[in-house]
């Protein structure tokens, strides 16, 4: 992955929701944001690097027929994580940032890191 400039970023509107980390009520106010928020947005597709907050939104995205493209964490260089296994399925695109990571993820494509 190559850097993009700041012209080339402000093209693109970059929403972030906090992570909630607890009981099953926080995944279900999770995925009550992130439907509110795609029903505010409108997005044609979900761009993210993120784990466990940004579930709710690729499935609700999948769901309406926008693409999803997940990009899998740099931290993990051997092992998916559980975002992953759960987005890969439904993803248009799936990045690792470790080509080890391709044996974990087939179809999974690797083009570098993004840092």
């Amino acid at each position: 992955f190559t850097g993009l400039s700041d012209k080339a970023l402000s093209k693109f509107s970059i929403y972030h929701i906090a992570a909630f980390d607890g009981p099953t009520w926080f995944l279900i106010a999770l995925f009550l944001i992130s439907l509110i928020y795609f029903v505010m947005i409108r997005p044609d597709c979900v761009v993210t690097t993120g784990t466990h907050t940004a579930v709710p939104m690729c499935y609700i995205a999948h769901l309406f027929g926008r693409k999803v493209i997940y990009i899998e964490t740099f931290a993990n260089a051997q092992t998916p994580t559980q975002a992953g296994k759960m987005v890969y399925k439904i993803a248009d695109k799936f990045y690792v940032q470790w080509e080890s990571m391709l044996s974990v993820y087939p179809n999974a494509s690797y083009k570098g890191s993004v840092y």
